[in-house]
């Protein structure tokens, strides 16, 4: 809740009047979303694997996704912007539109690999379940 609370109210206190247009909202919300996750990797406040494992793979996304918003913020097309024309030197792309593609990609990847992820782990414990359930067999069945 104190995350959602920090990543929504808190970052839009940030520079009120030009913050839209800064960097340091999207910093400053990386910042504390790389934060929470290493306090989740941590403090292990999951009882079952598998929900943590998807709770640091939620956080990691979210972190990506700060960070994608930075090279894009550094790539838009805007004339305004000072690091618009070293968006090549800075990120290595031509133009946000690249930078877009670039991480959306990346974090469709993250994505898919995560969920396959989760599909094995859960093939994995269907089948042990599978095999630790008794059966009967004809001879060991009594009649009464």
């Amino acid at each position: 809740m104190l995350r959602k609370m920090m990543l929504t109210a808190f970052i839009l206190l940030i520079d009120i009047e030009y913050g839209a247009t800064k960097i340091l909202r999207i910093i400053v919300a990386g910042i504390i979303s790389a934060g929470f996750l290493t306090a989740l990797a941590l403090a292990h406040p999951h009882k079952r694997r598998d929900d943590f494992f998807l709770a640091v793979t939620a956080n990691l996304l979210l972190v990506c996704c700060f960070v994608s918003a930075v090279a894009i913020k550094l790539c838009e097309d805007d004339q305004d912007v000072l690091w618009a024309t070293d968006c090549f030197e800075l990120v290595g792309l031509h133009s946000s539109v690249q930078a877009t593609l670039v991480m959306l990609i990346a974090s469709v990847a993250m994505l898919v690999v995560a969920l396959a992820i989760v599909g094995w782990q859960l093939m994995r414990s269907l089948g042990q379940r599978v095999r630790a359930i008794p059966y009967r067999t004809r001879r060991s069945s009594c009649r009464a």
